[in-house]
C-alpha cells in the first residue's frame, strides 16, 4: 500500500468516526481541532488495527501518544507500522 493509499484510507476512518461532518485534513489536530475524546481515539486505533492489519500496542495508546496527533501523524504512524511488519 502507498503512502497515498494510506492517506485515504486514514482520512476515511477519522471522517467516519464524526459521521462525515467534520472536514478533517492532513494539519487536523484530532483532540483540539476535530474534538476527538479518547474514546473516539480507542475506536478509531481499533478501526485502524483491523483495515492495515497492524497492532497498536495498549501502552502506546493509554500512553497518551495519539492525544496530540494530527492526521499527518497517524499515516506516518501506520506507514511505519506497515513498513516494519
Amino acid at each position: 500500500m502507498n503512502r497515498e493509499q494510506i492517506e485515504e484510507t486514514v482520512l476515511d476512518i477519522l471522517k467516519e468516526q464524526l459521521g462525515y461532518h467534520e472536514d478533517i485534513n492532513l494539519d487536523t489536530k484530532l483532540r483540539n481541532d476535530a474534538g476527538y475524546d479518547s474514546l473516539d481515539m480507542i475506536d478509531v486505533c481499533m478501526k485502524i488495527e483491523f483495515k492495515f492489519s497492524i497492532c497498536i500496542k495498549d501502552d502506546e495508546l493509554l500512553s497518551g501518544k495519539f492525544n496530540n496527533f494530527t492526521a499527518f501523524d497517524v499515516v506516518d504512524y501506520v506507514e511505519k507500522r506497515l513498513n516494519n511488519s
